[in-house]
């Protein structure tokens, strides 16, 4: 009875040993590197998107967060920062669409560096995706192409425009996102 008696704490000891690892293995790492593994550039004729595919860890929280440095892209220039411990690219500069994106490694961040003619767009966005492992920066052009007419952003929308001799008039809605 005494060899039964022993048993049971060691088996209960090892039962919790193993919990405890599974556990540790299962858990997301909070120290995982984040690291840009691709560049790309799409255009339709609202905007061109440059598109950065992450690896390693998410962007989420303030230990790894996105800001426009330089948003203002129509002098042909735009940055934005992801700033993340030990962050690190693979990523090799990305052309298309009359743009050029490159990334610059700076301790503690990298800097998506855009050029593209100056004056062909009006303003840089960036949005990170649900699942929070691609950036999303949209260069939206400067053009009175049709194709390009935003009528609805989700938050104003434009029921009804004119233009006639260099004046433009329109009404709208704000929309409650």
């Amino acid at each position: 009875m005494t060899g039964s008696r022993t048993a049971r704490p060691l088996a209960l000891a090892g039962a919790l040993l193993a919990a405890a690892l599974l556990a540790l293995a299962l858990a997301p790492r909070a120290s995982a590197q984040l690291t840009a593994t691709d560049l790309r550039v799409a255009s339709n004729p609202k905007v061109v998107r440059v598109i950065v595919d992450f690896a390693g860890a998410r962007l989420t929280g303030l230990a790894r967060q996105v800001d426009a440095v330089d948003p203002q892209i129509a002098d042909g220039r735009g940055v934005v920062r992801i700033n993340a411990t030990g962050i690190a690219s693979g990523a090799t500069p990305a052309s298309g669409a009359g743009v050029t994106a490159r990334i610059v490694r700076r301790p503690g961040s990298i800097l998506l560096r855009i050029q593209g003619a100056q004056g062909r767009f009006k303003f840089l966005q960036y949005k990170v995706s649900v699942p929070r492992n691609v950036l999303i920066i949209d260069l939206w052009k400067a053009t009175a192409d049709r194709a390009a007419t935003v009528l609805s952003d989700g938050c104003l929308q434009i029921t009804n425009w004119t233009g006639t001799n260099g004046r433009a008039r329109a009404r709208g809605l704000e929309l409650q996102p």
